[in-house]
């Protein structure tokens, strides 16, 4: 990377362990403002999850010159996913973050180039990511960048918060075993292969590849069998230790929400949702995958009923809206957040032509 400094800023270079408070420091000051205002907080380790996103994700950073603080940041992590059916190498990137202070002074653009820069470097000809539907600041970013990088939207998606109620009172999956990760990973292979941007799982460490999320085991999976076989499965994945939600406030109208939902809450003895302030604690429904939509019903009842009564409020799964599967989360009570996913080439490269097929999106990555 270039080791030329500018304007007060320091050149990009790449980040190590030494810059995870700093890292820290600029993920808390990023806030997600909207009906519901909040920020994702990376402590511990800003950088555990980049690596749970990609064996040799990094992270491209920008230093104020004076202050020595880390004033934005990119990452990116090589993955192989599917494109029309067949596995590509790709770079999912995302943790595009400035902080407040230092915006429209171009060092967005800056840290963009120089992720641009070392994709040339590596080879790399195609990226992806996703961005709130309603993120009005990507877009106006994108559009002033035309002729470093240009962003092609795919697919839009819903990130779904399925809340824990009443136990339906049917256990209709078991827990996955050690000896079922093979079986699992080949499945996955099969049902999403003609899904754009899903995940080709490594066959070679079927075991490592279901459970790349710190702290995740393989028990952490139900699986739903039919005639001996697996036919569908889901992980859990908490990912407070390393990732976390803090609410800052909520919208006169949400707040009437949370009135409403907290009495329901006390009446069924479950979790109440946070004041300003606090932590919202929730999990993760990662690496679905399912060959019918009312197996994965099943795995997803017993994954509600087997977590419900706990500190969490809600699950998040993520399905393309044009995706038959989405009817798993029929008959649950729900809200939905819309997302888009786009890919993104840079230089002389053009976009791929893709057929118009559903994409997958694990929001656990996020």
């Amino acid at each position: 990377m270039s080791s030329t400094a500018s304007d007060g800023y320091r050149a990009p270079r790449i980040a190590d362990e030494r810059d995870d408070p700093r890292l820290c420091a600029l993920a808390r000051s990023v806030v997600m403002r909207g009906d519901v205002s909040y920020v994702l907080e990376r402590d511990p380790s800003f950088l555990a999850m980049t690596r749970a996103q990609g064996e040799g994700g990094r992270v491209v950073v920008i230093e104020h010159e004076e202050s020595g603080e880390i004033v934005a940041s990119a990452m990116s992590a090589p993955m192989d996913v599917y494109l029309d059916g067949r596995a590509r190498r790709t770079l999912y990137t995302g943790d595009l973050k400035v902080h407040p202070a230092h915006r429209a002074k171009g060092v967005a653009e800056r840290v963009a180039a120089a992720s641009v820069a070392q994709f040339e470097r590596e080879g790399h000809d195609l990226a992806w990511g996703v961005v709130l539907a309603s993120n009005r600041a990507v877009e106006r970013f994108f559009g002033r960048t035309t002729e470093l990088v240009r962003l092609q939207p795919r697919s839009d998606v819903t990130m779904w918060n399925v809340f824990f109620g009443a136990r339906r009172g049917r256990v209709e999956a078991r827990r996955a075993r050690p000896e079922d990760a093979a079986q699992m990973v080949e499945l996955f292979h099969a049902v999403h292969r003609e899904r754009q941007l899903a995940p080709a799982l490594d066959r070679d460490d079927p075991l490592r590849a279901l459970t790349r999320f710190p702290g995740m085991r393989i028990e952490d999976y139900y699986v739903r069998e039919r005639a001996g076989r697996i036919v569908a499965f889901c992980g859990v994945w908490d990912a407070f230790a390393i990732k976390r939600a803090r609410l800052l406030a909520l919208s006169r109208g949400m707040q009437l929400v949370r009135v409403g939902y907290d009495t329901i809450a006390r009446i069924a003895r479950r979790p109440r949702l946070p004041r300003d302030g606090e932590h919202l604690r929730f999990l993760y429904a990662t690496t679905w995958c399912a060959e019918r939509a009312e197996d994965l019903r099943a795995v997803l009842a017993t994954i509600h009923d087997a977590h419900a009564g706990r500190e969490h409020v809600y699950f998040d799964i993520a399905f393309d809206v044009r995706d038959p599967m989405a009817r798993a989360l029929d008959g649950f009570w729900k809200t939905g957040v819309p997302f888009r996913l786009a890919t993104l080439t840079w230089g002389t490269r053009s976009p791929p032509v893709l057929r118009d097929a559903p994409s997958y999106f694990d929001p656990a990555i996020v």
